[in-house]
């Protein structure tokens, strides 16, 4: 037997092919999810969390899918519905992308499941656990607190970029001259709206007073029936004459008036609203470049609904008035969106803070030193009769803004209406300015 004194060519290839798999192995494989809630980690309930995503693609080949983020929110009394949130993303070999994202945090489970999703196949699924929520934050610009009755966090002037992300903190410390005028209007749109969203916020039964205020049109079935019954009577007594007389004229006018009231009242009163959209914008003068917006849905039949933007629900306290509220966010470049199904005689009420620009503000009222108020042209109401004198579907938000405004302080309020065919749309904007 011949003595074997070096390797065969052949397996030196296959070594190497092995060894090079062996090296590049542990570079390629599935999608890679990481994520945490909260400004240092830490999230706060009732608040708006930053979300912080990262995604990792190691193929040697672009990543195209869909980023699902979830959570089922609710409890056994409450009942129990789920918050989801979508965005398509494109990630070159080798490509890494981080997100920012504003998440809602309610009572629910204790867990978000992220996926990355090829049409109905899950590439990568994460369970992130949520720490235990605080109660609030504490951030800082500068020198740290003296005395922090919350979890102090320290901040950069790139972080105050979003309102709405400051929603977390309920105390705020900062060096003035370390803020662009930018950052400025940005605290003051927190402190205005957001330090304090029990005392700054509208109770929802308030808005659903005022979304209850524009009726929804009823289908007037009696309206109809009576009419299609008399088009039948005129009908059979047309026909009945001209079988009888062979002469159609005289009984033409008879059956054309009745077919066109017939169709004239169904034109007229099936085209009613089946669901009432009322937006109620509220800016106030120490941040004029924002808007606190509240939007009110109600149906008389089931139906799916968006709204643009981004739009976190105001939910009510009800037993088992969660069940059934699930939210889609849909976040892409043809413009964010939400997404929810509103059933009859469940209201939705949702609310975002957005940027604004200046635009005319309306008729502009003052409260005067007795109570009363006065418009510009002189004019004075009681307050009871103020309220009486505004349109139906803000009424009751009128109401609960004088109750805080003090004498001196001015009130600007306008309103429009879109009217479709399926639906009717409100739009009432408040702007409110002190006198201090």
């Amino acid at each position: 037997m011949p003595e074997v004194t070096g390797s065969s060519p052949v397996g030196s290839i296959i070594l190497s092919v092995f060894l090079w798999f062996a090296l590049i192995f542990p570079v390629f494989g599935t999608p890679s999810i990481e994520a945490s809630l909260g400004w240092q980690g830490i999230p706060v309930m009732d608040a708006v969390n930053p979300l912080y995503v990262h995604v990792l693609n190691p193929d040697p080949f672009p990543l195209r899918a869909t980023l699902e983020i979830s959570q089922r929110v609710g409890s056994p009394w409450r009942g129990w519905s789920r918050l989801s949130l979508k965005l398509d993303l494109l990630l070159p070999p080798g490509g890494k992308v981080s997100y920012l994202l504003p998440w809602p945090l309610t009572l629910g489970t204790r867990r978000l499941t992220l996926r990355l999703r090829r049409g109905e196949v899950i590439v990568k699924e994460e369970a992130i656990p949520i720490p235990h929520p605080a109660d609030g934050l504490h951030g800082y610009l500068g020198p740290p607190p003296a005395e922090a009755h919350f979890p102090a966090v320290p901040l950069t002037p790139i972080d105050i970029s979003d309102p709405l992300l400051l929603s977390s903190f309920h105390a705020l410390s900062y060096t003035p001259e370390l803020l662009s005028p930018n950052s400025t209007e940005i605290i003051r749109a927190w402190e205005a709206y957001l330090s304090d969203r029990k005392e700054n916020f509208p109770p929802r039964e308030v808005l659903v007073e005022a979304l209850g205020e524009i009726p929804l049109a009823p289908r007037p079935l009696g309206a109809v029936a009576v009419g299609s019954a008399l088009y039948l009577i005129a009908l059979g007594f047309a026909l009945g004459k001209f079988a009888r007389t062979g002469s159609p004229r005289p009984y033409l006018a008879v059956l054309f008036l009745a077919f066109t009231t017939s169709g004239t009242l169904s034109a007229l009163f099936i085209r009613g609203e089946r669901v009432v959209e009322v937006h109620w914008e509220i800016r106030e003068a120490i941040a004029p470049h924002f808007a606190l917006i509240f939007a009110g849905i109600a149906t008389q039949e089931g139906t799916d609904w968006t709204l643009p933007g981004i739009r976190f629900e105001l939910l009510p306290e009800a037993e088992g008035s969660w069940v059934g509220r699930d939210v889609n966010w849909w976040l892409g470049p043809g413009g964010d969106r939400t997404a929810f199904t509103v059933a009859p005689g469940k209201e939705r009420i949702f609310w975002s803070l957005e940027p604004r620009e200046l635009l005319p503000l309306g008729d502009r009222f003052q409260v005067g030193g007795d109570g009363e108020i006065q418009g510009l042209d002189g004019r004075r109401w009681s307050r009871e009769g103020f309220l009486r004198a505004a349109p139906r579907g803000v009424r009751p938000l009128l109401r609960w803004l004088l109750e805080r405004l003090s004498p001196g302080d001015a009130i600007w309020v306008q309103a429009k209406k879109e009217v479709h065919k399926r639906y009717a749309r409100y739009h009432f904007s408040i702007y409110v300015q002190g006198s201090g």
